[in-house]
């Protein structure tokens, strides 16, 4: 291995040590008592659980889909197609519980689910710092690490220890970051990245898809903006573009993209199709169980949570089960 690429490594390995150190100390005394008891007070932790073990029974026990048990509202069974299955989550959980205790498994995925988030915004900031100011300041680093320990450690994140769901941040800041690079340097790769990045929000919770929707073109107007301000002043001093965001006699003025509109957006219409399709793609196993449950038509359909009180999309469609017609 050359000098370089092992300094590069070690570089990379601090902060990722750094994010694992943090997410014991936070979470003690979860590492020695990780193979016999759940992160979390009792509650909404033993449904994740659940989860894990019933994803392992039905995919290499049962060979059955996972999406359907059996085991509730037995003997007709229930769809778990609404249900929170944060598959992020709940399928790696299932292959290593076929080597690993669960409980092991399950506290193993609430101490990824700090040291992610906190590796994956500091990856981020430190690529903001350097955008924003043309290069590496000598305090990039700890600004990094102070967002990474705010965001990952955040009281509302301690707080859900033991659900999985909330808990899995770490894709927010990776489709961000993923974003921003496709943004400076549009290429097929970076934005089936981003969009597969933007499938792995799905796949943890749809509040963290959500979120990432607004985020990332805030992400995008922002640097946009910024660099449309920049641009102007440099060309006309013939001075040196921001880092990050190529510049007139880059290789892409080189191989004639940005002389060509149309090529350009050729380009960008390629990209944006294949990060869509990346993302559908993470997405198909979400999708494809929902399309089948809607399918059996409305009568087969619970009246969601009309009967508990509470207001989900379904509530607002379908008359409650006390309703006299």
């Amino acid at each position: 291995m050359a000098p370089a690429s092992r300094f590069r490594g070690r570089k990379a390995a601090v902060p990722a040590l750094a994010a694992l150190a943090a997410s014991v100390l936070f979470t003690w005394p979860l590492l020695p008592r990780a193979a016999a008891h759940l992160a979390g007070p009792p509650g909404d932790n033993q449904i994740f659980y659940w989860n894990l073990w019933w994803f392992r029974e039905a995919l290499f026990h049962r060979g059955q889909s996972p999406f359907h048990s059996s085991l509730i509202f037995h003997p007709e069974g229930a769809s778990l197609a609404y249900h929170t299955t944060t598959l992020l989550n709940t399928v790696p959980g299932a292959c290593l519980g076929l080597v690993l205790p669960l409980p092991l498994v399950f506290n193993f995925l609430v101490l990824a689910n700090f040291a992610l988030p906190a590796l994956m915004t500091y990856g981020l900031a430190r690529h903001i710092l350097r955008r924003a100011r043309g290069g590496t300041g000598p305090a990039d680093a700890w600004v990094a690490g102070f967002a990474a320990l705010a965001y990952a450690f955040a009281p509302f994140h301690v707080a859900h220890l033991g659900h999985l769901n909330i808990l899995s941040l770490w894709p927010v800041p990776l489709a961000a970051w993923l974003a921003l690079r496709a943004h400076e340097h549009p290429s097929t790769a970076r934005c089936v990245a981003a969009g597969a990045a933007l499938g792995l929000c799905a796949l943890a919770d749809a509040y963290h898809l959500i979120t990432t929707l607004v985020l990332v073109p805030l992400v995008w107007f922002m640097f946009g903006a910024r660099d449309s301000s920049a641009a102007a002043p440099a060309s006309a001093r013939g001075a040196k573009a921001p880092e990050g965001r190529a510049s007139p006699s880059s290789n892409e003025q080189a191989s004639g993209v940005e002389s060509d509109p149309e090529a350009s957006r050729w380009l960008a219409a390629r990209g944006l199709a294949a990060g869509v399709a990346a993302f559908a793609v993470l997405i198909l196993p979400l999708v494809v169980p929902a399309l089948q449950y809607g399918s059996r038509g409305l009568e087969d359909v619970r009246a969601g949570g009309a009967n508990e009180y509470v207001a989900d999309v379904l509530s607002y469609v379908l008359p409650s089960p006390f309703h006299p017609l």
